[in-house]
């Protein structure tokens, strides 16, 4: 994951115990991330920062709601206007009686969530105790 990917507020985890991490702040070499969960630090020695997938129960962190009125589309989330479909690939909607969608066909990471959800609406995604 390159340090251009990523925004400050964006939420990674650490490889070794999965423990959520904030970035804090960013320069050309390195990430600085915050332990989100004190009671974790410090982290264990060959810790490191990877990317967490987009999953059903990370959509329902953020307040997502399933959708269950789509035939078509079985796995369709929505907050607010900005819906997201999971399946063989991911579309991303703005507004689903808009054809016009994001197609992401690998795996969609939360980083990447949050950063379209601010390009697209302004306003920053954060899980719902944030």
């Amino acid at each position: 994951m390159k340090t251009s990917e990523l925004r400050i507020g964006n939420l990674l985890r650490d490889k070794v115990t999965k423990t959520e991490l904030r970035v804090t702040g960013l320069t050309e070499q390195e990430t600085v991330i915050h332990v989100i969960d004190m009671s974790m630090f410090p982290l264990q020695d060959g810790w490191g920062i990877e990317a967490i997938p987009v999953t059903e129960e990370v959509l329902l962190e953020f307040g997502f709601e399933k959708i269950d009125d789509f035939d078509v589309y079985s796995n369709v989330w929505r907050l607010g206007e900005f819906i997201v479909s999971l399946g063989d690939y991911i579309n991303i909607h703005l507004d689903w009686t808009d054809d016009e969608s994001i197609r992401c066909y690998e795996e969609l990471y939360v980083h990447q969530l949050q950063n379209l959800y601010f390009a697209l609406k302004g306003e920053e995604l954060k899980k719902e105790e944030q």
